[in-house]
């Protein structure tokens, strides 16, 4: 995920100043978020799948959806942890 991360950077040179560094992160930071909510998205989907069309296929969908959904979370996490911000 993270080569995902940094391949929306677009450029993969070391940052060359302060500014640039700054916005590396906020690019790699913004990649996570959205791969974190599309994958959130999909978990929904699944959901919505399952409750109106139970099934045992629709419930391994779900399980599935909800195991790709939880694997940017490390990372998104990660963002949050790195600067001591309170989460709740």
């Amino acid at each position: 995920m993270l080569g995902a991360a940094l391949a929306a950077c677009g450029d993969s040179k070391i940052p060359a100043n302060g500014d640039d560094a700054v916005e590396t992160y906020a690019r790699i930071v913004s990649a996570s978020y959205e791969d974190a909510h599309t994958r959130a998205q999909a978990l929904a989907s699944a959901i919505d799948t399952l409750v109106t069309t139970p099934s045992d296929a629709n419930l391994t969908a779900a399980r599935d959806a909800w195991v790709a959904a939880r694997a940017p979370y490390p990372v998104s996490y990660t963002h949050l942890r790195a600067h001591e911000t309170v989460l709740d």
